[in-house]
């Protein structure tokens, strides 16, 4: 039953993509970080949409990160490939682009528009990662979710306007969300923490910094 639950549970997240229960404590990077490689992966120029590889585990947080003193947790990752020669149908499918939901996380879109939306302002990946925190009985009890993106080099100023339009501002070092993160235009770095992780001000900043830290790595 335990591992039933996690995963309804992991499925459901992953499949739903934002949570709308979250509110992202988000968005820190720092200078520019080189996009990683996955020889495993599908040919990136023949992939718009999920690329089915395992490298977004290696760059980004891990459950153990959030709650190293929880004995049960659980995580899972999702790549999506952008390549602009793969995506031309999709765009083409979807001429009209579709609003912005800035009640959603960053990037504020839902998952059934995320791919055509981004790539149509040229990112070319996105990494998701999902963590759970769960109880004894198997029922998760909070869940945190990131999301980085990959920014070709025409990416950077439509990001940032659909993250101003979303309400960020100049910040010293970059651009500041409603919520006080901060964009850079090489990554996005998006954290989303649900009221019941357990974690305080302190920490959820900490996991941010680690969140940084991995993708410089």
């Amino acid at each position: 039953m335990r591992r039933t639950a996690i995963a309804a549970a992991l499925a459901a997240v992953l499949t739903a993509g934002g949570l709308t229960a979250c509110t992202a404590d988000v968005i820190p990077v720092a200078g520019a970080h080189p996009q990683p490689v996955d020889a495993s992966a599908a040919d990136p120029h023949t992939v718009c949409g999920p690329d089915a590889s395992s490298k977004a585990d290696r760059f980004m947080l891990t459950s153990t990160d959030i709650w190293p003193d929880v004995p049960a947790v659980a995580q899972g990752f999702a790549n999506y490939t952008l390549d602009p020669a793969a995506c031309t149908a999709t765009l083409a499918a979807t001429p009209n682009p579709e609003p912005v939901a800035c009640d959603l996380n960053f990037p504020y879109y839902p998952d059934s528009e995320k791919v055509t939306e981004l790539a149509r302002i040229d990112v070319v990946g996105i990494h998701t990662a999902q963590e759970l925190k769960v109880g004894d009985d198997g029922v998760v009890i909070s869940a945190m979710h990131e999301t980085v993106l990959d920014l070709s080099a025409n990416a950077g100023s439509d990001v940032l306007r659909l993250a101003r339009k979303c309400g960020a501002r100049p910040f010293a070092d970059g651009y500041a969300t409603t919520s006080g993160g901060v964009i850079d235009m090489v990554h996005a770095v998006a954290v989303a923490f649900d009221d019941h992780s357990g974690l305080t001000n302190v920490q959820k900043r900490d996991l941010l910094a680690r969140a940084v830290s991995l993708l410089d790595g």
